[in-house]
């Protein structure tokens, strides 16, 4: 009992310490750039363009499930929409959640019922590695195509650091050894499903293309808000700056990186000359845009919990 009231005070401590940093960076961030001017630019936007990013998010949403289900139904019969609603409740609940990765967890758990939860977990994990390629990818392209972007390559080999480890600890066989023999069931287990998606090619191709279409989509989402803010940023800054972004908003030190993601397109847009109440503007817009896109998941949500609670009562009718 005890252990559980420690674990329950924990927990509320970590999100109240991650609402204060939100709260904080973005208060912080008003009073820097006085808070009127962000309804003041969003007033005088070009709603067509508002309106073009909600459907882009839209689309990044179906990309993002499909590359998701590329590795799901390898392992599992899994119908795209299954993919989809799953994944509208995993973005559903990382909206209120720490960290931008925390919706996995809803997200692993509804697909479990399913797939099991070693594919479950299996295939979000390598899902989510093939997303952070696809990050320093696009970062690479943005920063180092550009003309004098050297001084950007220390984000991109962090990211490129980062994400490599992730890719030997799932693909490298001597490591994989190492593991399987020191840890437990559920880890031989986990990597044996991993296993089946090293060694087909094709999926982990078409995986990594989806990933690609979608980290673009997720940069012109940015795109056509600068727009309807009467602003043009160069497409390939844009690349590049929204992969740190994203990489940076997975660190679970905020909700859902609200307060970071400002703070950072401030400071990365900034170098380009684009005023901070602007790049603010654009990252409130797009946490809106997002927030609107994805509350269908907790509709979603409900008929799920609707349908576990049909299942329970069935089975305790059954077992009377």
């Amino acid at each position: 009992m005890n252990k559980k009231l420690s674990n329950k005070s924990k927990q509320r401590l970590s999100i109240a310490f991650r609402i204060l940093v939100s709260t904080g960076i973005l208060a912080f961030l008003f009073w820097r750039i006085e808070w009127r001017e962000v309804p003041q630019h969003i007033q005088g936007a070009d709603y067509r363009y508002i309106i073009a990013a909600l459907l882009a998010t839209k689309l990044a949403i179906f990309i993002s499930a499909y590359k998701w289900h590329i590795l799901s139904k390898s392992t599992s019969n899994v119908t795209f929409v299954e993919s989809l609603r799953w994944y509208y409740i995993g973005f559903f609940f990382s909206n209120f959640l720490p960290g931008s990765i925390s919706g996995d967890v809803p997200r692993a758990y509804y697909a479990s019922k399913k797939i099991g939860m070693t594919n479950a977990i299996a295939s979000i994990t390598v899902e989510r590695v093939f997303a952070g390629i696809a990050l320093v990818i696009t970062a690479v392209i943005g920063f180092v195509v550009i003309s004098g972007a050297g001084e950007y390559a220390h984000h991109v080999w962090l990211l490129a650091g980062i994400f490599a480890v992730l890719y030997l600890l799932l693909f490298n066989n001597y490591i994989i050894g190492l593991l399987t023999r020191r840890l437990g069931k559920s880890v031989r287990d986990f990597y044996k499903t991993v296993e089946t998606y090293k060694t087909r090619k094709y999926l982990l191709t078409k995986l990594l293309l989806a990933s690609l279409a979608f980290q673009v989509c997720f940069v012109w989402i940015t795109d056509l808000l600068f727009r309807a803010l009467g602003i043009e940023v160069n497409f390939l800054y844009q690349l590049g700056f929204v992969a740190v972004i994203s990489a940076m908003t997975m660190i679970p030190i905020s909700m859902n990186g609200l307060g970071v993601r400002e703070g950072t397109y401030a400071y990365f847009f900034a170098t380009v000359g684009i005023a901070e109440s602007i790049s603010i503007t654009v990252s409130l817009l797009f946490y809106l845009s997002v927030l609107i896109c994805t509350s269908i998941g907790g509709i979603i949500w409900i008929s799920e919990k609707k349908i576990d609670i049909g299942q329970l009562k069935s089975k305790n009718v059954a077992e009377m």
